[in-house]
């Protein structure tokens, strides 16, 4: 049975810099956040091998600023999991604030 998790927060970034940041500079912005988990990230056709897992976008939406990432390969389908994804939503909250909603999806 698919299960869900949700949660909302601010940041005080504007939407289309944040935008910028997650739908376009993904592979180089997601090292240097976390480097403690990722030590490199490259997109390749569309599927971002992420260190010890696959990541696929399976939707960018510019209009909506709604990018979603699935797990395909590792990761935490190597950990028991048969579904796992996380989609990440935002909205202007202002000129440098954002709404960023995010959803993970698990089976």
């Amino acid at each position: 049975m698919r299960k869900e998790l949700s949660e909302k927060t601010e940041v005080s970034v504007g939407l289309e810099a944040l935008w910028q940041v997650l739908s376009k500079d993904l592979e180089v912005t997601i090292v240097k956040v976390i480097p403690n988990i990722m030590k490199d990230a490259k997109v390749v056709e569309g599927v971002t091998p992420v260190s010890y897992q696959k990541v696929k976008i399976t939707e960018l939406d510019e209009i909506s600023h709604e990018i979603v990432l699935e797990v395909v390969e590792g990761g935490y389908l190597e950990q028991g999991f048969s579904y796992y994804k996380t989609s990440f939503q935002l909205s202007a909250m202002g000129e440098e604030k954002t709404l960023v909603k995010v959803k993970i999806s698990f089976e």
